[in-house]
């Protein structure tokens, strides 16, 4: 244990020791070199090593750039999911709505009848034919409005 702690601790001293000095360098072209080296014709900058700490100058900008473009793609995302939950949504009423509509004239048509229980004799009372026309008649514009409300409910 003790020889992995001494080889462990000559392994960090000659790491930062080997590090060296690196040179800066500017091309004519105005690309930045960097280099172990000293150019002999070349204009150079010292440049101090950390071997723990690398210095990350140049992908700042374009890492910013990425974020942010990343950041807006998922804002789009997030906006473009949450219109497409809402249309499911409305969707999703709109159907109930639509079979709302159906089973109440269902319930109505079902319900029509042109007798009544005669309370006296337990027998029916059968209205006569022009009382059972003008019934008709009402029951039938009643008809007209909630077949509106399924066209409308369900287009």
């Amino acid at each position: 244990m003790r020889l992995q702690t001494v080889l462990f601790g000559c392994l960090l001293y000659f790491s930062t020791a080997t590090a060296g000095k690196f040179y800066k360098w500017m091309d004519a072209n105005g690309n930045t070199h960097y280099t172990d080296k000293k150019p002999e014709d070349k204009k150079t900058t010292a440049v101090k090593v950390n071997s723990f700490q690398p210095q990350i100058t140049e992908n700042i900008e374009t890492d910013d750039k990425k974020s942010k473009a990343e950041s807006s793609t998922r804002k789009k995302l997030d906006e473009y999911s949450k219109r497409d939950k809402i249309k499911r949504q409305n969707a999703k009423i709109k159907k109930q709505n639509c079979r709302n509509a159906k089973n109440r004239l269902k319930k109505f048509k079902e319900s029509i009848t042109y007798r009544k229980k005669d309370p006296k004799s337990g027998g029916y009372i059968y209205p006569s034919v022009t009382l059972k026309v003008k019934l008709q008649a009402k029951n039938q514009k009643k008809i007209d409005r909630y077949q509106q409300n399924i066209n409308k409910s369900c287009q």
